[in-house]
């Protein structure tokens, strides 16, 4: 068997060290509660992170219950889709009972106050969402829904979080390096 190039693994660990994390969706939901058991509200807030001149004007969740009891300023219209279906594009979460329309969020802001008000035990630790977005500029980043001057984003019950591939390559490395440098001492 051949060993492994000393050469090799330094120029991988310095290409693994410059590569950037998978990326995240270019937006996310965040939500806080307050209340007690049987009687939460949840105020959640979107944030666009958009590369592209896309603005956010369509934003629902999936809970319990429809109990919509709080807008943000701006147009946020809460009774114009009192259910939504993303199914024809693509989503598996059939109706999404707690929607907003009209608002705006523009690349590089949040906006919260869209509060809705749930019955459960037990407060949800991670809640179904949507959002749409158009703009002037295409989206051409995937994981979305519909197309790339209308995309439409989801998130079920997992997070979306960065895969931190450049740390666990350099991990890789510095173990191979260290097998290298262990069989050149036996050796």
């Amino acid at each position: 068997m051949k060993p492994f190039s000393p050469v090799a693994l330094l120029i991988a660990l310095l290409v693994s060290l410059f590569a950037g994390a998978a990326q995240a969706l270019p937006v996310s939901v965040s939500y806080s509660v307050s209340g007690t058991s049987g009687d939460y509200t949840l105020d959640f807030t979107i944030t666009n992170n958009m590369p592209v001149a896309q603005n956010i004007y369509f934003f629902g969740v999936l809970l319990s219950a429809r109990d919509i009891v709080g807008s943000p300023a701006g147009g946020w219209n809460p009774n114009s889709w009192v259910t939504w279906n993303n199914t024809y594009y693509g989503d598996t979460i059939s109706n999404y009972n707690n929607n907003w329309i009209g608002g705006y969020v523009t690349p590089g802001n949040s906006q919260s106050g869209f509060l809705v008000h749930i019955t459960d035990a037990v407060a949800p630790s991670a809640v179904p969402w949507f959002m749409y977005l158009s703009g002037s500029e295409p989206y051409l980043g995937g994981d979305n829904l519909n197309n790339t001057s209308n995309p439409g984003f989801v998130s079920g019950a997992e997070t979306s979080v960065d895969v931190p591939a450049p740390g666990a390559l350099m991990l890789v490395g510095f173990g191979l390096l260290g097998l290298h440098a262990a069989r050149r001492k036996r050796g």
